[in-house]
């Protein structure tokens, strides 16, 4: 500084004044950049907070766990820039980066976990697990590095399936179980013993005599594919807001307040892991070890599980699962890498909230892109209204796509989602296709490709029958047309009735249903057992053989098992799985709509809300002529 100040005295002060005019500008400069990114991390950190109480406390999630993550890291990122540590509340933060996250509800009693049960970092990338395996070898061996293709002598690896449920820690004592616990914030969740009977496998008693005196087993709560289509499909039948996914249907259902009705969402749970276990020296020496263990114990554990010895081995294990992972039968996000030897992974330790000797791959979500040709709106049976993104077909998950779910009003306004958009599907529990999310960048100036993308607005009036559409908060806003007479809403009636969850009416289908309303033959449930096979003929489209066949089915009908014909009914908040029960119970349908609200909430399976449910259906007009309809002789009907 001393030479760029020589020269005379008038030189130096304006040599003196430019220096700090630099110096000014050098501070402005990154004081802007400084105020920009804490601006950035404290929007990040309150998205992330309001998309964990949707994931976390409400099994609601409004994006997925990839566009989740990509916040996090983002955040992440911005924070070691600013050398903001991770986890601190330094710049305003509101939220800490590197939490685990907390389930606890508020509504069910907490217990604190005998050992902390922890997150797991993720990687997104081979060259990111790659870091990572040669990392968690060198300081394994000591600190000595191998070539990824060399023996890591005493290293081993285990790969599993990253099970994609609600975290749960079961503690046994003496063999017995005690409690099942919620992940919450690591430290305690919330105590949701009093649904754990209704989890298939979970065992009450382990088998055997080995066990320790404690220990607490860690695992996933979880619903298969076929479990998620069954709940979701009945809940669209009765008009309930469907889960967005299977994980929000395991964690919804384990913290419901009704454990009758948590033991009927097919829940299931894995084990994979252990916390605490007394004595000491009764934990297992390796995760092979401890997995042959739960099996021993007659616990459900992880069906496949590849060892490797090399950092090449773990990445070919990992490429198989994520080539087979369309064939499993449960939804998983990605695999698990764990250390085998568990004195290793004692010694290599933990963060504050994740161990340092595993990682989770996350897979790549597939995702399509295409574009919005029009946004129509369904009137379900209890004319819930639901609108449906019309697309331009795309292939996803190997099919065909042209529609996709919007879910509601709110969900479009929340992503903005307008008719002439490029929009990037996806499909949620890989089952449902839904929209996720809205090209933006390339909407401009109001225009795609040539197309101008237009706002939605919700319609006013049912687009069906024309009545005032209706809000109710109470189903999260969901908008209903209120007229059970709406055209729509009698299809949907009927075709529930006649199809397989209900008395399986062969060969009637919403076609011939719709066409057999709009000519006025059928209204009603009980019109199908009123009608002839001329008054079948004079339905547009059935010929003569055709009418022959649905009176005969018709017929066939009055025989159904009592469960179809009470699942057939549509009460609300009455499915199949309730039917099954209630028809176990009662012996005729007239038995049924006899009993009162406390013989009926007495029946194990049957909440008070729904024995109120079947109260009120079974006084309706239409229920008792529907009964007095199926009682009534079909002799003389034979023309």
């Amino acid at each position: 500084m001393a030479k760029f100040l020589g020269g005379s005295r008038a030189g130096r002060v304006a040599s003196l004044a430019v220096w700090f005019l630099i110096a000014w500008l050098r501070g402005a400069a990154v004081e802007g950049v400084a105020d920009n990114a804490v601006e950035r991390m404290n929007a990040l950190r309150g998205e992330i907070a309001r998309h964990d109480e949707l994931y976390f406390k409400k099994a609601a999630p409004e994006i997925s766990d990839e566009a989740y993550d990509r916040l996090k890291r983002e955040l992440v990122e911005l924070e070691r820039r600013a050398g903001v540590k991770a986890g601190s509340d330094e710049a305003g933060g509101a939220i800490k980066t590197a939490a685990v996250g907390d389930d606890r509800s508020g509504r069910f009693p907490t217990w604190r976990h005998g050992e902390r049960m922890m997150s797991l970092e993720k990687v997104y990338s081979e060259a990111e697990l790659r870091v990572f395996l040669k990392r968690v070898e060198a300081e394994a061996r000591g600190g000595t590095a191998m070539n990824d293709g060399a023996k890591a002598g005493e290293v081993g690896w285990v790969v599993e399936p990253k099970y994609d449920g609600l975290a749960v820690s079961a503690t046994y004592e003496r063999g017995r179980l005690v409690r099942l616990v919620t992940r919450g914030d690591g430290s305690e969740g919330d105590n949701v013993t009093a649904n754990a009977r209704g989890i298939a496998g979970l065992a009450e008693r382990l088998a055997g005599a080995e066990w320790p005196d404690r220990i607490e087993v860690r695992g996933e709560v979880l619903v298969t594919f076929a479990e998620f289509a069954r709940v979701n499909a009945e809940r669209a039948a009765l008009g309930e807001a469907e889960f967005a996914n299977p994980r929000a249907l395991a964690a919804g259902s384990l913290k419901l307040d009704d454990a009758a009705e948590a033991a009927r969402r097919g829940l299931s749970v894995v084990f994979y892991g252990f916390g605490e276990v007394r004595p000491v020296s009764a934990r297992a020496v390796t995760q092979g070890d401890f997995y042959a263990r739960v099996r021993a114990w007659g616990l459900p554990g992880i069906a496949e599980v590849r060892r490797a010895k090399t950092v090449d081995d773990v990445c070919a294990a990992v490429r198989a699962f994520e080539r087979r992972r369309s064939e499993l039968a449960f939804p998983t996000d990605g695999v698990v890498i764990k250390l085998d030897e568990v004195a290793q992974q004692e010694r290599i330790g933990a963060t504050g909230h994740a161990p340092r000797w595993a990682v989770a791959y996350k897979f790549t979500t597939e995702r399509a892109c295409t574009w919005v040709k029009a946004i129509t709106v369904q009137v379900g049976r209890s004319g819930v209204l639901t609108p449906v993104a019309e697309l331009e077909p795309v292939r996803l998950g190997g099919a065909r796509v042209a529609r996709a779910t919007l879910h509601n009003a709110e969900e479009i306004a929340r992503m903005d989602v307008r008719v002439g958009d490029m929009v990037f599907v996806e499909k949620a529990g890989e089952i449902i296709p839904a929209v996720v999310g809205v090209d933006k960048a390339g909407r401009g100036a109001e225009r795609v490709g040539g197309r101008v993308a237009v706002a939605f607005l919700f319609p006013e009036d049912c687009p069906v029958c024309g009545a005032g559409v209706v809000t109710r908060t109470e189903d999260g806003a969901m908008r209903y047309c209120p007229n059970r007479d709406c055209e729509a809403q009698v299809v949907a009636r009927l075709k529930h009735f006649a199809g397989t969850q209900g008395v399986a009416i062969r060969g009637l289908g919403e076609e011939t249903i719709a066409a057999a309303v709009r000519s006025g033959c059928v209204r009603t449930l009980g019109d199908f057992y009123r009608m002839t096979r001329e008054e079948w003929r004079a339905v547009p489209g059935v010929g003569e053989k055709t009418a022959g066949k649905l009176f005969a089915a018709v017929e066939a009908s009055r025989r159904a098992e009592l469960w179809r014909v009470i699942s057939g009914l549509g009460v609300p908040g009455v499915g199949a799985a309730t039917a099954r029960v209630l028809g176990r119970e009662f012996g005729t349908l007239e038995e049924l709509a006899a009993a009162g609200v406390e013989r009926l909430a007495r029946v194990n399976g049957v909440s008070a809300r729904q024995a109120e449910a079947l109260v009120a259906f079974f006084a309706e007009k239409e229920t008792r002529a529907l009964m007095e309809a199926m009682r009534a002789s079909a002799s003389g009907r034979t023309q």
